[in-house]
């Protein structure tokens, strides 16, 4: 007989992710401890690193395919969904406990500004949903804002 091989998260008791919670996009991995695709992540990565944060007229945070291919609604995106800046590995010159307060009130200010932000977290999942043809991974349901 053949050994199984036991992977983590057969150990934390739930399946991996199958859909990037920010754009959509298919993805087995939790980055910065969210289920995110490897552009949310590179995104997230860049706008923390260089300090450069792209703003949007349109803010479509509810829009999956505009978040896709807009920087600064990836970013919103990614912020609202909870992306830990603690969890990156960091220059020592580089202040995180600024950047974590920076990202907390940019955090604030979206919830202020989307109120709806429970429709919106709906909305992606009922997109997710159709996307996967299935129910989603206990994951998703641990991590909802709500």
């Amino acid at each position: 007989m053949g050994k199984m091989k036991i992977t983590n998260a057969d150990k934390l008791g739930h399946s991996l992710p199958t859909n990037c919670i920010v754009c959509g996009h298919l993805t087995n991995f939790l980055h910065y401890g969210i289920p995110s695709c490897y552009g949310c992540k590179v995104n997230f990565r860049s706008a923390i690193l260089t300090g450069t944060r792209y703003v949007c007229s349109n803010q479509a945070l509810d829009n999956l395919s505009h978040i896709a291919r807009c920087r600064g609604c990836r970013f919103d995106r990614s912020v609202l969904m909870g992306m830990n800046p603690l969890a990156l590995k960091l220059p020592k010159d580089l202040d995180i406990n600024a950047i974590y307060d920076e990202l907390s009130s940019q955090k604030q200010l979206l919830l202020k500004k989307y109120r709806n932000i429970k429709a919106i977290w709906q909305k992606v999942t009922i997109i997710f949903l159709i996307l996967t043809q299935r129910k989603l991974p206990l994951i998703l349901s641990q991590i909802s804002p709500f």
